[in-house]
């Protein structure tokens, strides 16, 4: 009688537990999306997303590579949560037409709000610690949850095709294949990119400094640059930030929208210039919750339009204010607010341009380890850890103890 009690109270406590999380920091693949912009309470919004990286998730079950989220209401769009595009910062009106199906998203909930999600144009990196390379082919094994508590240290293998102009760095340096690639290392793959040219309009667009001028104003965003060869912020349009700190202890960092452990960060962030400070409730920034940078290695470069014609576009660049000229024939895409369009034509004047250089493959390598080692770690030591292969199959790296949470779900 005892033990069916003990059960019954084990259930209504998981049972509890999730009907009161309120924190939800996920990258997801979106799998389908009915966002109901214009709400005052996102009413009728909603998406699901497969999990590829679980950084904080309130759930009592066991992390695995198909596991999904489904996001509804205000957790699935907020009238006050801003959207970051590879370094451009969306309004939430503008950027809720990205939430779409197979997009991927670095999503941030709070107090069962959406606070932010962060997008590319493109796929985010495949991303992990290299594991072997056997001829063409390079595997990798990402860690797919932090929620080490509820769902114990769950990795995924994954294959990758390296391709025969890929382009190797090994510490933001440009390197070979056989200097860069040894196991144990980081290893970002980022997929071919087109030549794109990526418009907003102004009402699109969150200026943060303008938003820190506003006596109501709980939190702002100003995006800017990293200072080459030191910790200063230069945002754009206004002054300079060089005696705040980038991060403090609690700081997410978030490189191409992707997060990264405090171990790498450091090495990254050298290899990063366009920055994005975000506070979840601060007036002022003093260490942000939130990092939000772009790496040299993804050639964007953001600037103005000038002027369109039908053959070119010229527009001054936001870093050195350059002239600089782009024939529209050699273009492969435009984008207009995050969305495709047929051409440059509603570009105009005046608009904000992110031009995306037609680049190869390019394997990114830190001769660091991408992760904590945590089968020495006096938290999370004496967890079970596992690995799914490649072909899917479980394995298991290390035996140990089963979170609590799960352990409750198993009697």
């Amino acid at each position: 009688m005892h033990t069916n009690i003990l059960k019954a109270f084990l259930s209504l406590l998981l049972c509890t537990q999730s009907l009161l999380a309120s924190t939800h920091c996920v990258e997801v693949m979106i799998l389908n999306a009915s966002i109901k912009a214009g709400e005052a309470t996102g009413k009728g919004s909603s998406f699901t997303g497969r999990i590829l990286f679980n950084q904080y998730l309130s759930s009592p079950k066991v992390q695995e590579p198909s596991d999904t989220r489904s996001f509804s209401g205000s957790e699935a769009w907020f009238p006050a949560g801003p959207f970051f595009l590879d370094g451009q910062v969306l309004t939430p009106e503008a950027g809720s037409h990205l939430l779409m199906k197979d997009r991927q998203a670095f999503v941030f909930n709070n107090r069962s709000k959406a606070v932010f999600r962060a997008f590319s144009l493109v796929p985010f990196p495949s991303m992990g610690e290299m594991q072997s390379l056997e001829g063409k082919t390079l595997t990798t094994r990402r860690l797919i949850t932090n929620k080490f508590e509820s769902a114990g240290i769950v990795y995924v293998d994954q294959a990758q095709t390296l391709n025969d102009n890929s382009e190797y760095f090994l510490d933001g340096a440009p390197s070979t294949a056989e200097e860069a690639l040894q196991a144990g290392r980081s290893v970002r793959v980022f997929a071919p990119q087109a030549f794109m040219l990526s418009a907003f309009s102004d009402d699109a667009l969150i200026d943060g400094m303008a938003e820190k001028a506003k006596p109501e104003t709980k939190r702002y965003h100003p995006r800017g640059y990293l200072e080459e060869g030191s910790a200063a912020f230069l945002p754009t349009g206004g002054e300079k930030m060089a005696d705040q700190p980038l991060f403090g202890k609690k700081t997410t960092v978030l490189v191409d929208g992707q997060y990264q452990f405090p171990a790498i960060r450091k090495q990254l962030l050298a290899q990063c210039d366009q920055a994005i400070l975000f506070n979840i409730s601060a007036k002022k920034v003093i260490g942000p919750e939130f990092l939000v940078v772009r790496s040299k290695i993804r050639g964007i470069e953001d600037g103005r339009v000038l002027s369109v014609s039908a053959e070119e576009i010229s527009l001054v660049m936001e870093k050195d204010g350059r002239e600089e000229k782009i024939s529209l024939a050699e273009v492969d895409s435009f984008f207009l607010n995050g969305l495709p369009v047929e051409s440059a034509e509603a570009f105009k004047a005046g608009m904000q341009l992110s031009i995306y250089q037609p680049l190869p493959q390019r394997v990114d390598v830190l001769s660091l380890p991408p992760y904590p080692d945590f089968s020495t770690s006096k938290t999370f030591g004496h967890l079970e850890q596992s690995v799914y292969a490649v072909d899917g199959t479980r394995h298991i790296l290390k035996e140990g103890d089963l979170p609590n949470r799960v352990k409750a779900l198993q009697q």
